[in-house]
């Protein structure tokens, strides 16, 4: 199970976009890709318009789905992460803090503050909490087919890797924001 959690946790800390996978009351499927940032939890910010259809479903619908993986490899060679959870508008004490850290991830030059996610601004910072995590295994060949195979990983487990990641300074662009724990 250790290399399945350090597998997630890498993934989750090589990668800047995923896919955010949300749904209408109706069922209506809606994918979109968001950059994102994460804490040592593992719950995962991104920022949108909050008229854009993934921020009216998840206001509708907080369940949601993420799927993070390398797309430049070849087939059947990539790995894969995916979480089940739910999202919805990041609004706490420690907002500036978080907007700070999510674009300094993604664009050290950026001068927002968490007072440009509020009251009529046109964007929002979102967080999605996993509840339920596998990554994308070897295939197997079934009949001479190459068959996905997804393992489970419990989110403690990506959580402790992540720690641990953070702990190692193997990763210079993670700032662990343990102020956020679930």
């Amino acid at each position: 199970m250790k290399a399945h959690s350090k597998q997630a946790a890498e993934l989750l800390l090589e990668n800047i976009y995923c896919a955010l996978g949300t749904s209408s009351l109706d069922g209506s499927p809606w994918v979109s890709p968001v950059y994102y940032s994460l804490n040592e939890s593992a719950d995962i910010f991104w920022a949108s318009s909050v008229t854009s259809t993934h921020s009216n479903f998840i206001a509708a619908n907080p369940r949601t789905f993420i799927s993070i993986f390398d797309s430049t490899c070849p087939p059947r060679t990539a790995t894969g992460l995916y979480l089940l959870g739910k999202a919805g508008q990041f609004i706490d004490a420690c907002l500036s803090e978080v907007v700070t850290r999510h674009f300094q991830r993604i664009n050290e030059h950026s001068q927002l503050s968490g007072g440009d996610f509020l009251f009529d601004a046109p964007e929002r910072l979102y967080c999605f909490k996993p509840e339920k995590a596998w990554v994308l295994d070897k295939p197997e060949m079934i009949q001479g087919h190459r068959i996905d195979k997804k393992t489970s990983v419990p989110i403690t487990e990506i959580q402790k890797a992540l720690r641990d990641i953070a702990e190692e300074g193997m990763n210079q662009c993670f700032q662990p924001m343990d102020f956020l724990a679930s």
